[in-house]
């Protein structure tokens, strides 16, 4: 590119996808390569005649948008691209060779606000189901409970016990599980990471944490197990981490649950296939994060309730607003229990 020409739209946009001092994410850089040079934007430049990044002002930006829409487009779906385009003017601002252009006054287009969504009530299963989620699970062949189906078994029920994560779940290591402490607990350390040998027990470990483990000390918690699991997921572990997990005693990597076709930590890919077919089988909705919402719909309706607090703090929430989503009260049981309380 010859010093003072034009720069095209489509080459800007390939350096600053391809730029490394960009802190890129995997689903950041290829949601900007989406919503930047595929789909709808670069016909609308073609259409509108726009080829350099002199042509792409802020006008026309706003008039795309306002395509969108016409078209009926989402707010979640223009916000992203507003999100987009102010993220390259800014990385164009600032790199040399490029320049801002006509977008330097980008912060005219108005933000799309998009509606916070709510806790839907009902992503837990029933108390009937949530045993037959347990039992679908179980993979049997001739009549046996085969390898894979002891750790699916043990997958569903430690998210059902602990309320952790997808992500935590994966991410949970051999030293992370003390099964001798009575009760028996788990700590819950964010994602999939390397085993620090130095890490006390119930030290935050961030070597391969992910970004948004990172930073967020509620989810570093220890969490005990829920009736009923209390009494015999423990010794279900125990034996799967002496004779199943891994029998030939060879594989070095410390994580609990192991996929069984690489050797390395189950993944969140691997959940999700998991419960798709255990939905496939029953009939009913299924998905990680439904453990995690029968966990603390079960425990905020227990008789008597766990306190707020302790869920929150079991559950690794930062705020108490979606953990109150869990409670349902009367105003006949508020009086009861006030009625009750010793001061």
């Amino acid at each position: 590119m010859k010093a003072g020409a034009p720069v095209l739209i489509a080459h800007a946009v390939d350096v600053f996808l391809g730029d490394p001092k960009v802190a890129w994410r995997k689903t950041t850089r290829k949601g900007a390569k989406y919503y930047l040079a595929s789909g709808r934007f670069p016909a609308f430049c073609d259409a509108e005649g726009l080829s350099t990044l002199d042509d792409l002002t802020t006008d026309k930006l706003g008039d795309f948008l306002g395509q969108l829409e016409e078209l009926g487009a989402s707010r979640e779906y223009r916000a992203k691209y507003r999100q987009n385009f102010r993220r390259f003017a800014e990385w164009c601002a600032k790199t040399p060779g490029y320049g801002i252009g006509g977008m330097k006054d980008i912060e005219r287009i108005e933000p799309i606000t998009v509606p916070r969504q709510r806790f839907r009530k009902g992503l837990a299963w029933s108390k009937a189901d949530e045993p037959r989620v347990v039992a679908a699970a179980e993979e049997r062949a001739d009549g046996k409970v085969t390898r894979l189906g002891k750790r699916d078994r043990l997958v569903v029920e430690f998210g059902l016990a602990t309320g952790a994560r997808p992500s935590e779940i994966a991410g949970v290591l051999l030293n992370d599980v003390d099964l001798e402490r009575r009760p028996p607990r788990v700590h819950i350390a964010g994602s999939i990471h390397d085993e620090d040998p130095n890490a006390a027990p119930g030290e935050v470990r961030r070597d391969r944490m992910t970004k948004s483990s990172r930073g967020r000390q509620a989810r570093d918690r220890m969490v005990n197990f829920r009736p009923p699991y209390n009494q015999g997921l423990p010794s279900r572990l125990a034996r799967w981490i002496s004779e199943d997990r891994d029998p030939a005693g060879r594989n070095p990597d410390r994580h609990l649950f192991l996929s069984l076709t690489t050797g390395g930590p189950l993944t969140v890919s691997g959940l999700d296939q998991l419960y798709q077919r255990i939905q496939a089988e029953l009939g009913i909705r299924c998905f990680p994060y439904m453990a995690r919402h029968t966990w603390a719909t079960r425990l905020a309706n227990a008789t008597p309730p766990v306190p707020p607090a302790v869920l929150m703090m079991q559950g690794g929430w930062e705020t108490m607003d979606m953990v109150l989503q869990y409670y349902e009260a009367d105003v006949d049981e508020a009086a009861r229990v006030i009625e009750q309380a010793s001061v």
